[in-house]
C-alpha cells in the first residue's frame, strides 16, 4: 500500500528499482505448512465492475520454531474477495486516500 504524504497525496513506491522488501512473520505463528500470498491490485479502471486487475505469486513456506497462536480468520482463494468489496469497486479519482479499505479478512495480529 502507497503512503501518504502531509498533503494526503499518494505516494507510491519506487518502480523499477528492483528493492527487496521484507516481511515479518509474526513469533505466534504456529509450525506447519503455508501459503504465502503476495498480491497487487491495478485500481486504475476500478470505478467500472469487474476493472480491478490482480497480479499475484504465491508461494508454499514451511515455519519451524514457531509458536502457539491461532491464526485467524481464514480465508479460502477463490472466494476471499467479492468484485463490489470497497477495496476493488472503488473510484481513486474521488476517494480520499486515508479511507481506502484494502479487501479480504482482518489481518492476523498473531
Amino acid at each position: 500500500m502507497p503512503a501518504m504524504d502531509q498533503n494526503k497525496q499518494l505516494v507510491w513506491p519506487g518502480q523499477n528499482e528492483y528493492k527487496t522488501t521484507n516481511a515479518t512473520i509474526s513469533a505466534g505463528t504456529p509450525d506447519g505448512e503455508y501459503l504465502l500470498r503476495v498480491e497487487h491490485i491495478a485500481l486504475h479502471m476500478a470505478m467500472q465492475a469487474n476493472k480491478a486487475q490482480f497480479y499475484l505469486v504465491c508461494s508454499q513456506i514451511t515455519i519451524t520454531g514457531g509458536g502457539s497462536g491461532t491464526p485467524g480468520p481464514l480465508a479460502s482463494f477463490s472466494g476471499a474477495y467479492k468484485s463490489s468489496d470497497p477495496g476493488i469497486l472503488v473510484n481513486l479519482q474521488t476517494l480520499q486516500p486515508d479511507a481506502y479499505i484494502p479487501p479480504g479478512p482482518a489481518v492476523w495480529s498473531g
